[in-house]
């Protein structure tokens, strides 16, 4: 059975809180290829609690922290972070014309 990376989720406490725990939760499950196996949901409630977050990822606790928005974090966050209400980037079409070369007429 190949690795199943742990997740953290973390949300700051207010009130769109359950929204926020909602739409990661849905991230969590929805993972593709496979998965996250969730660790811990943290809700904080006096902005303190981040730092709790770090050291589970920091000991391999946690390997990913799942967010529902980038500005719920502060601003000197260090692990690898997901934002559950974004699209994944996916690189643009490029359409070329086809381009009519012209020789000059051989005289």
């Amino acid at each position: 059975m190949p690795f199943r990376e742990r997740a953290i989720i973390y949300v700051p406490s207010g009130p769109d809180s359950e929204m926020w725990e909602e739409r990661c939760l849905r991230h969590v499950m929805e993972h593709r290829p496979r998965p996250y196996r969730l660790v811990a949901l943290v809700v904080d409630t006096d902005g303190r609690k981040f730092a709790d977050v770090l050291q589970m990822t920091n000991t391999g606790r946690a390997d990913v922290v799942v967010v529902a928005d980038l500005d719920h974090l502060p601003p000197d966050r260090r692990p690898r972070i997901e934002v559950a209400s974004q699209a994944p980037w996916r690189a643009p079409v490029v359409r070329r014309r086809a381009r009519i070369i012209r020789r000059p007429n051989a005289s």
